[in-house]
């Protein structure tokens, strides 16, 4: 089992929140998070394409009817800001027009996402071994193989997510009629459980990065831990505050023009990135203050894998 290593400055693990958070401040300096968030986000952009392609040669094959296209363009276009939704609704109306192929776009459109997305993995895994102080120690086929995992926790629980969020109002739409509630009151109730819910999905996507992406040994999984909070909250808030200033300010078209939704979507998954680092940084930071105080049985499990 692979420990975090004590830092040479020793600086201590004691001095409650205040002094934990100068310490995972300091950190977040030293371990370059703002490059490990631009890479992440990077390598996310260059996985997301690929799905989009198999997704669309999906689309082409069970040859969605043109009430379906509409209702699918109008959920992304009122659920994403203007600038990233038109990038998906334009490829879902291009997946409507040309049918011809679809088989073949999505057998490639897999394969190349599949490998785009361990990539995306592989490179998540790298900036918690960072965060982590932990030396890199999987081969290259051992990170891949980690990170299946890792994907299928994003397609399942990210997947949910996105779907409550962008697909919320049409499903809520099919399932009043099966339940109690009618007009305003379910919206409300549906609205709020389906926003909680994709909270929570997120979350425990989260959780598992943590759990499985730094190269440390753990037998205990921690489905809810202090920096995977953060992480949430930062995601949120970054999220929310991004999509307001887009469609408030619309800065972003007048400075990229055409290319404004990729140049939004980068961004925001930029932002997502280092509300990841900044988490598994607050986690690794709590790992060593418990693994330094005698009574937690020094360094060992508690260092890097109490749970």
């Amino acid at each position: 089992m692979r420990t975090a290593p004590e830092r040479p400055e020793a600086q201590g693990t004691d001095g409650g929140r205040w002094a934990l958070a100068r310490r995972v401040a300091a950190n977040l300096g030293r371990h370059r998070a703002s490059m490990s968030a631009g890479s992440l986000a990077y390598r996310w952009f260059l996985s997301l394409f690929p799905g989009v392609i198999a997704a669309l040669g999906f689309l082409a094959l069970v040859r969605l009817d043109a009430h379906g296209v509409a209702s699918l363009t109008h959920a992304v276009e009122t659920s994403l800001p203007k600038g990233v939704s038109g990038i998906f609704t334009d490829a879902v109306r291009a997946a409507r027009r040309h049918e011809s192929g679809s088989g073949a776009a999505v057998a490639a459109g897999l394969v190349v996402a599949l490998w785009s997305a361990s990539s995306s993995m592989a490179a998540l895994q790298q900036a918690l071994d960072v965060a982590y102080e932990v030396p890199a120690g999987r081969s290259y086929l051992a990170r891949r193989a980690r990170a299946l995992p890792l994907m299928a926790a994003t397609f399942v629980l990210g997947g949910a997510g996105a779907v409550l969020v962008v697909l919320g109002a049409p499903l809520g739409a099919g399932i009043e009629g099966h339940v109690g509630l009618h007009g305003e009151p379910f919206v409300v109730v549906w609205t709020v459980v389906r926003f909680a819910v994709s909270l929570l999905a997120v979350s425990t996507l989260f959780s598992i990065y943590y759990h499985f992406g730094p190269n440390v040994g753990r037998t205990t999984m921690r489905w809810f831990t202090a920096g995977g909070a953060l992480a949430v909250a930062i995601f949120v808030v970054a999220s929310v505050g991004f999509s307001y200033y887009v469609t408030a300010f619309s800065a972003y078209a007048t400075t990229y023009g055409p290319f404004a939704g990729v140049a939004i979507l980068i961004f925001w998954l930029y932002l997502t990135g280092l509300a990841v680092v900044v988490g598994g940084e607050v986690n690794a930071e709590l790992e060593r203050a418990r693994a330094a105080r005698p009574e937690d049985g020094g360094e060992g499990e508690g260092a890097a894998g109490g749970g």
